[in-house]
């Protein structure tokens, strides 16, 4: 394996204990907290052995996929058998190991989650058989076990970042059943991130020459509006110290969708969100009161969101005000529920709606 691979997976593999600690360390004692790392540095072991030799069709190890669906299940607030599931999610499928293997090393727990992202074998179904009877399994094991089904989730993501090497109608067979199966069942589970970055990948897939043209108008976008940005984040700021309000901004430009695309000759106001975090729910509404009072809102955009949270399972105040020469929205929430919603896509503590 060449150098910088062996880098890469060192810095994924701590970017991923890191991430284990700092949200399950207060959580866990230190002895259960090192039984659970040691059992992820056991299943990469047992992860890398197995697919040791595999190679993707980009030319690219295979440890390497396992691994990135790993750091986003980390990043997402999993917990440690969800990780452990994600370093193993292919050894069943694509290696000599055994359900029964994993059942036998790492317990029941963990078996049960590969087992619900392992597709079904047949020697006499059809590919669309068995791609219906792989649907139909992964949804029951789901319905017992949420985890299985936001699994799913980050291992489509990197698959659906890393499909140039596939034959483009394979990427464009995928693309499709992504926008068709997961963009509407992350939906229903309200995990709105998660929902938006599949959405965005497939019909940058499907519809690639709109994507680059859209992509370009964003970057256009970006460089003409800089100084227009940070001088109306520098009167927001002033404004909040006056106020002894501590804020946090961030830029969110719209991801390609059909949608967005067909929007984007409206500018910047259809292509840009100012996203304003600050400590508690009365500050929200305070910053929106010095929000206007800097900017005239347009009537009839306001969305209180706070107390009960929207169909796409955000938890903010949403507002659009005339900042100087461009309309400009802005959606207002708390680092507490930001954190909740960032929970709330992990899957970790979600529930299925009825």
């Amino acid at each position: 394996m060449p150098e910088f691979d062996i880098n890469t997976e060192k810095r994924l593999m701590t970017d991923i204990m890191e991430l284990l600690v700092t949200h399950y360390g207060a959580e866990l004692s230190e002895e259960d907290l090192d039984h659970e790392i040691e059992r992820v540095e056991q299943a990469l072991n047992d992860a890398r052995f197995s697919h040791q030799g595999q190679m993707r069709k980009s030319g690219e190890p295979y440890i390497f996929h396992p691994l990135r669906v790993t750091h986003l299940a980390a990043r997402h607030w999993m917990d440690f058998p969800s990780v452990i599931a994600a370093l193993l999610h292919d050894v069943v499928e694509d290696t000599p190991v055994t359900l029964e293997d994993v059942r036998g090393k790492y317990g029941e727990e963990v078996a049960h989650l590969v087992d619900g992202l392992t597709k079904v074998t047949s020697n006499i179904m059809t590919r669309e058989d068995l791609k219906k009877e792989t649907y139909k399994k992964t949804l029951l094991v789901a319905i017992d076990d949420i985890r299985v089904l936001c699994l799913k989730f980050w291992d489509r993501i990197d698959n659906l970042r890393t499909i140039d090497a596939l034959p483009r109608h394979k990427q464009k067979l995928i693309a499709e059943e992504t926008r068709m199966v997961y963009v509407p069942l992350a939906q229903h589970l309200g995990m709105g991130y998660v929902a938006t970055e599949l959405e965005s990948l497939s019909y940058s897939l499907l519809y690639p020459r709109r994507a680059i043209r859209y992509n370009e108008t964003i970057a256009t976008q970006q460089h003409d509006n800089a100084d227009f940005l940070r001088k109306i984040r520098a009167r927001i700021m002033n404004a909040c110290e006056q106020q002894k309000l501590d804020v946090v901004m961030k830029d969110r430009w719209r991801p390609f969708s059909v949608v967005s695309g067909r929007s984007q000759q409206r500018g910047f106001a259809s292509l840009y969100t100012l996203e304003v975090q600050v400590d508690r729910i009365m500050d929200a509404y305070l910053f929106l009161g010095i929000l206007h009072g800097l900017f005239p809102p347009i009537p009839g955009k306001i969305r209180d969101h706070l107390n009960l949270t929207s169909q796409h399972g955000y938890q903010a105040l949403k507002t659009t005000v005339q900042a100087d020469e461009h309309r400009m929205r802005v959606e207002i929430t708390t680092r507490k529920l930001n954190s909740i919603q960032r929970i709330r896509s992990s899957c970790s503590r979600v529930q299925v709606p009825t």
